[in-house]
């Protein structure tokens, strides 16, 4: 989602850094009086608001993190024997089962590839996310339906969260387990050239 709320009125410090040299110094943000900004409100709103980006934050690491093990079950396939070896031949049958529960667990994270044209998911867990942003850039009182859309989307990702913590709870360790059993390895016997 990037970015946040709006910096709160008070006093902070700044502080630069380049290479070995360190500076500070301090900063006043005043509120912009043409707005009219009540600075309780926004610090209520905000208050709130953290709550949520704090999982929202969880959620990104989930993202890289699927992504991450994508990368490695893909490079694993690429160097798994065509043998018919027993542990090899169970290794295939459970990435074949990995993969399909990560295709599961993941399908309101990601965006369907290779789709031409314009493609929107209301589903995803992404698109619900940008209806947070009235929230988190209110200078107003949050409202009985955005405080719902927050109740929501803190759900949805709430049952994202879980959904990501059982997959690598369960499937990923009977992935490694099969892996490992398989005794697979990235480096090739060599024989010397001659």
């Amino acid at each position: 989602m990037g970015g946040g709320g709006y910096a709160l009125p008070g006093t902070y410090k700044l502080r630069l850094t380049y290479n070995d040299f360190t500076d500070s110094t301090l900063l006043e943000v005043k509120a912009d009086p043409r707005l009219g900004v009540n600075v309780d409100v926004i610090t209520k709103n905000q208050e709130i608001v953290d709550k949520l980006m704090v999982k929202i934050e969880l959620l990104a690491k989930a993202y890289d993190r699927i992504k991450e093990s994508k990368e490695t079950m893909a490079a694993i396939k690429k160097i798994t024997p065509k043998d018919k070896d027993e542990n090899i031949e169970q290794l295939k049958q459970v990435t074949k089962e990995v993969e399909e529960a990560m295709k599961e667990m993941s399908a309101d994270l990601f965006p369907k590839e290779n789709v031409q044209g314009i493609y929107r998911n209301p589903n995803l867990v992404t698109t619900k996310l940008r209806s947070v942003r009235s929230a988190l850039y209110s200078i107003e009182p949050l409202n009985n339906t955005e405080l719902l859309i927050l109740k929501q989307t803190e759900k949805i990702v709430d049952e994202t969260l879980e959904k990501v913590n059982k997959f690598y709870e369960e499937d990923w360790i009977k992935y490694r387990k099969a892996v490992e059993e398989a005794n697979i390895s990235p480096f090739k016997d060599y024989k010397p050239l001659k």
